[in-house]
């Protein structure tokens, strides 16, 4: 049962009339301010809040109204009996079932549970490197990370060898990238900063600089040590373990990279339309703005048609570029100092 709390009283100085302050019309005191602060039980951490003085108008008391764990705040002017008698009851209703309504509203997108996105790659494979350049970094623009929950596992088509030995589809140097990967996410658990640092080092394949990966420490302001230490000693070759399992345990199996899961379906060679299936997925009812303008191209993944667009464990490929096949690379997100 709802109740009101008085929380306190503010009297006009100097009184007109059926004490109305002077120099105030009477609608002015008749008007209700109100706000809904949605304070879901366990929401992101956050205990409930209760009994929250909302604001306190010129000659009017202030009173909080809460249920449960939604604590709604109206505050409501006592000036003079004469608010009662032209509506303001039938006005606090009206504002009550429409706070109501709205904390519904967003309790419930607050607890839709995000998206599960997976990219399953491997650093210097092409189609790897341009998909996190040219697609994958525009979730952090477009608002469509309040929807997914996204998981980088850089170790694609590598395999384990017996006695832990990992070799990879590119040679050496992609074992290193993929470990020195690793160790980024290992380090810096936020996604934003890992993401960056990834995007930074495969921006820097695109252009036929990786080579250069540790520049990007500088470029980002990030200490180096912590990834260093990581990929230098047995920590990073556990972590490329860690991944190798997690790939090899995909059903179905991946059968080249980038293979990315939305919401546990492959998307085959239609990854790069990975937008569409994570707003076709999320359950709540407020999706991001970007879903709106998203259209599903006429391609079933049954019947996905092969396009070159990925590179199968081939074994001994040669490294592609973007110059090489004439395409060039569309930079989403912007580095420091990023000249190169």
């Amino acid at each position: 049962m709802f109740r009101i709390a008085p929380l306190g009283r503010t009297v006009a100085a100097v009184d007109g009339p059926r004490g109305i302050p002077r120099g105030r019309p009477i609608w002015a005191h008749l008007s209700v301010a109100f706000l809904v602060i949605i304070t879901a039980r366990g929401a992101r951490g956050h205990p409930p809040r209760a009994d929250l003085p909302i604001n306190t108008l010129p000659g009017g008391s202030t009173t909080s109204l809460h249920r449960g764990d939604l604590g709604i705040g109206i505050a409501i002017p006592h000036s003079h009996p004469m608010a009662a008698r032209l509506g303001v009851p039938a006005l606090l209703l009206l504002l009550l079932a429409t706070s109501l309504a709205t904390a519904a509203a967003a309790a419930g997108d607050e607890g839709a549970e995000k998206v599960a996105v997976a990219l399953y790659y491997e650093s210097l494979c092409p189609y790897s490197a341009r998909f996190v350049v040219d697609h994958l970094a525009r979730v952090f623009e477009d608002g469509l990370l309040d929807a997914a929950d996204l998981t980088l596992v850089p170790y694609g088509n590598a395999r384990v060898h017996a006695g832990g030995e990992i070799s990879c589809q590119h040679g050496p140097y992609e074992c290193l990238l993929n470990t020195v990967e690793a160790c980024a996410i290992d380090a810096w658990p936020d996604l934003d900063v890992h993401f960056r640092f990834i995007y930074c080092v495969e921006d820097l394949v695109v252009k036929r600089q990786y080579k250069s990966w540790d520049s990007c420490f500088q470029k980002l302001g990030l200490d180096p040590k912590p990834v260093t230490e990581c990929y230098k000693n047995e920590k990073g070759h556990k972590l490329e373990l860690k991944y190798a399992n997690q790939t090899d345990a995909l059903v179905p199996p991946h059968r080249y990279v980038p293979w990315v899961v939305v919401d546990g379906q492959p998307l085959l060679e239609d990854y790069e339309n990975f937008e569409v299936y994570i707003c076709k997925a999320y359950k709540g009812t407020s999706p991001p703005n970007v879903c709106e303008g998203l259209v599903h191209p006429p391609m079933a993944l049954e019947t996905v048609v092969a396009r070159n667009g990925v590179t199968y464990n081939s074994g001994g490929i040669k490294l592609a570029t973007a110059e090489d096949e004439g395409r060039d690379s569309k930079i989403k997100m912007r580095l420091p100092d990023d000249d190169n």
